[in-house]
């Protein structure tokens, strides 16, 4: 059990991973700023997702307000992260790589009968995702 908290970047490369699975079946992502200052997300089988620069990010997401709860890779293509702050608000994202990559964003405002974060992660393929604008 220990191991799985040890596995590194195999390439040594300077990264924040997280694991999503199981202990015996875990997948690991990695975001990684560039030289460049671009944060990206790697999402595995050669897929990595630029998501701004350390700024823009730090902006769009705050650590000290958004907690991560889970993460799935439903398909080869959707990704869903569950989010939640520390007073119960929930925001679940959906990472959608099929023709082009999109960012779908669900929160009580566009999914206004969903009122708790266990409901709105058991209803991830089925709730509303829009853009940033309209759910927040």
């Amino acid at each position: 059990m220990a191991d799985q908290y040890a596995i590194q970047d195999q390439n040594r490369f300077p990264a924040i991973t997280g694991h999503s699975g199981t202990a015996n079946d875990a997948t690991v992502r990695r975001v990684v700023v560039t030289e460049e200052g671009a944060v990206k997300v790697d999402l595995g089988t050669a897929i990595s997702v630029s998501v701004g620069t350390i700024a823009e990010v730090s902006q769009s997401f705050d650590i000290d307000v958004w907690n991560v709860n889970d993460i799935e890779e439903a398909s080869t293509t959707v990704t869903y992260i569950g989010q939640e702050d520390k007073t119960g608000n929930w925001y679940l994202k959906k990472i959608d790589t099929s023709s082009a990559v999109s960012f779908g964003h669900a929160t009580v405002t566009n999914n206004p009968t969903i009122s708790s974060y266990g409901s709105a992660w058991a209803g991830r393929g089925t709730i509303t995702y829009q853009d940033y604008a309209n759910a927040f």
